[in-house]
């Protein structure tokens, strides 16, 4: 199983559409989990669907962006089972929120950046709403 170091990025102050010098958001927080691992995050990252240069339109577009871009590897929290798996939780109203990122699979450790903490912090499996489980393919 891969491993990755990550406990330097606790604390980092959260910052919308931030880059990881200035701060994190979850997207590039998951963007810098991957890259540790050695992992090519497509240029055309779905992380920035929605915010980015060109964002997608619809919550529909950033779902096909993501899809496109990762495997998708199913909806229940337990199919998180690998270091670098990307957790896709919603709103209430099922509008994608938050983005985590799998590293310590077996001790149920997620990291995310989320405006309500402020900062980089762990999360446990116990997260609601997931909508989608997505892995990197093995050719990125």
């Amino acid at each position: 199983m891969a491993t990755v170091k990550w406990m330097d990025l606790l604390g980092s102050p959260y910052k919308l559409h931030g880059t990881g010098r200035d701060g994190y958001d979850c997207s590039s927080l998951a963007e810098a989990v991957l890259l540790r691992m050695g992992r090519t995050v497509p240029p055309t990252s779905p992380f920035r669907a929605m915010t980015g240069d060109n964002p997608a339109d619809t919550i529909e577009e950033y779902l096909d962006a993501m899809e496109s871009a990762y495997d998708k590897v199913g909806t229940k929290i337990h199919m998180a089972n690998q270091v670098g798996d990307l957790v896709l939780s919603a709103d209430e109203h099922g509008v994608p929120r938050s983005l985590c990122v799998v590293v310590e699979p077996n001790r149920g450790t997620l990291l995310t950046a989320h405006d309500t903490a402020g900062v980089v912090s762990v999360r446990g499996f116990s997260i609601k709403n997931v909508i989608g489980i997505y892995r990197v393919k093995n050719n990125a």
